[in-house]
């Protein structure tokens, strides 16, 4: 059963929309343990070095959390192909979890660095800590999660969301360098999870890691008319 899950999660093939997909962006496949059951998951990372991977915290299994955890035959990088770069690395496994971090609630922290079994060809983005500008947009690059007989799948796609301040739902007002950040207009679903937030300049400001659920919203206006 792990033998046929890890083929699966290794079996990943990434397709790219409207031919506007970042090279360093890829699918993160992952073989991990759900009830004694071997499944194999999916989330977005993207390259940050380059043998590094930024991605969620929470897209790492369990049993793996700890620093310097191996990762080989756990967790592997895919990449769309690129017509103009047919000698672009296709796929990556992981070889150590170099750092992982998860709090609780919705305004924590979700993030890890993942290290590579060797160096890749394709290009890396670039850190800026900078944080956010309110109502300035930033650029997801998401990969939509799919499944095929013996396999996982994604379509990678760029899309458009603005950081925002305020707002009823964070307890404390937010600033440029809120360790979370509020975005809004864009659509997030699981499988987006460790998609990286680029600022126009290309460079990777954090990465997402939840969503927000219509209930969620709807109870906040409810009780204070907020929008």
């Amino acid at each position: 059963e792990l033998n046929a899950t890890q083929q699966m999660a290794k079996n990943a093939h990434v397709t790219c929309r409207n031919d506007d997909c970042d090279p360093s962006v890829g699918l993160l496949s992952i073989v991990l343990k759900d009830n004694n059951v071997w499944n194999a998951g999916q989330c977005t990372a993207s390259l940050v070095g380059p043998d590094v991977v930024a991605t969620n915290g929470h897209c790492i299994p369990p049993d793996l959390v700890a620093s310097g955890s191996s990762c080989r035959n756990r967790l592997w990088l895919t990449f769309a192909k690129d017509p103009a770069h047919p000698e672009y690395d296709s796929q990556l496994e992981c070889d150590q979890v170099l750092f992982r971090r998860k709090e609780g609630g919705m305004d924590g922290s979700d993030y890890a660095y993942l290290k590579l079994a060797r160096a890749s060809n394709r290009p890396v983005l670039k850190v800026n800590q900078a944080g956010f500008e309110n109502n300035k947009a930033y650029y997801v690059h998401k990969i939509n999660p799919g499944r095929v007989q013996g396999g996982v799948t994604g379509m990678l796609e760029k899309v458009s969301c603005r950081a925002l301040y305020e707002s009823a739902l964070f307890a404390a007002p937010l600033d440029s360098l809120s360790p979370t950040m509020l975005f809004v207009d864009c659509s997030i679903i699981p499988g987006n999870s460790g998609s990286p937030i680029l600022a126009d300049d290309g460079s990777i400001r954090g990465v997402i890691y939840a969503f927000v659920k219509k209930d969620q919203v709807r109870a906040v206006f409810d009780k204070n008319g907020s929008s």
